[in-house]
């Protein structure tokens, strides 16, 4: 595949999404499950085209997350994690995939660590939003 094929640029903008910008300010409640359904050809190719990047994996994982599907999604958060555990987002996504399994007391911990990696998230409505539902399944 050529760097300028329509294939290559596809597999670039779906690992480009997965640093800051895109999976965490899209909103964890908000984004259409319809748009996720177009990804995971996309994110699969480029996960072929370098699987042990951390960011594509975390893509994959948000994007099975995001279509319900949460035993892939868990697995692949998690695998991402393991890529790069200083990852605020890899870490807010797991934190919501566990929510979605729940697991709450494993979504309260990876929110925590998220966090405590980059404290400014708190303030993000997105964040605000986990907080309270990990919040409501403790009581």
């Amino acid at each position: 595949m050529s760097p300028s094929s329509p294939t290559a640029a596809a597999c670039s903008t779906v690992a480009s999404t997965s640093m800051a910008s895109y999976p965490v300010k899209t909103s964890i409640s908000v984004t259409p499950a319809a748009t996720a359904a177009d990804a995971p050809p996309v994110a699969e190719k480029a996960r072929l085209l370098d699987p042990r990047n951390p960011l594509i994996v975390d893509t994959l994982g948000w994007v099975h997350h995001l279509l319900g599907n949460r035993t892939e999604a868990l697995r692949l958060l998690v695998q991402a994690l393991r890529g790069a555990p200083a990852n605020p987002d890899i870490r807010l996504h797991l934190a919501a995939a566990f929510d979605a399994a729940g697991q709450i007391e494993a979504a309260e911990r990876e929110l925590m660590l998220a966090i405590k990696l980059r404290p400014d998230i708190d303030q993000r409505a997105d964040v605000q939003e986990l907080r309270a539902r990990i919040g409501k399944h403790k009581q």
